[in-house]
């Protein structure tokens, strides 16, 4: 069993990582059609974060890893935004953006954490 699921974990580590690097060279190709500006190849450091928190929400080892996995995708997905100043925004215009995502991932966690009615009626308690 534990076997299975270490093969589906790289299944879909290899299928998120073969992603990122089709995005990236598209993006790249078009910044050197002149299409898109997309700056250096350092301002795609958060797509690391991202994976990782891909990875953390699809595979957790323990306990805290989806809610960390939730942290990491928000965020990194911001910071690639601002990086790549996709809609021209920079940092003075978009620093809400990340009250918007903190604000999303408590909302998120805290419907995560609620029963629903079936689990309820199976265990009997009422909730």
């Amino acid at each position: 069993m534990a076997e299975a699921i270490r093969k589906d974990e790289r299944k879909d580590s290899q299928l998120v990582g073969g992603f990122l690097l089709i995005l990236v060279g598209i993006l790249f190709t078009l910044s050197n059609l002149d299409i898109i500006y997309i700056g250096s190849i350092f301002d795609f450091w958060p797509l690391l974060l991202i994976w990782i928190g891909y990875k953390n929400l699809r595979f957790p080892d323990e306990a805290d890893d989806q809610k960390t996995g939730i942290w990491l995708l928000t965020i990194g997905s911001i910071l690639l935004l601002l990086n790549l100043e996709l809609f021209n925004l920079g940092w003075e215009e978009a620093w809400p953006l990340l009250l918007v995502g903190a604000g999303a991932v408590l909302i998120w966690q805290t419907l995560a954490m609620q029963p629903n009615s079936e689990q309820c009626q199976e265990d009997g308690n009422g909730c």
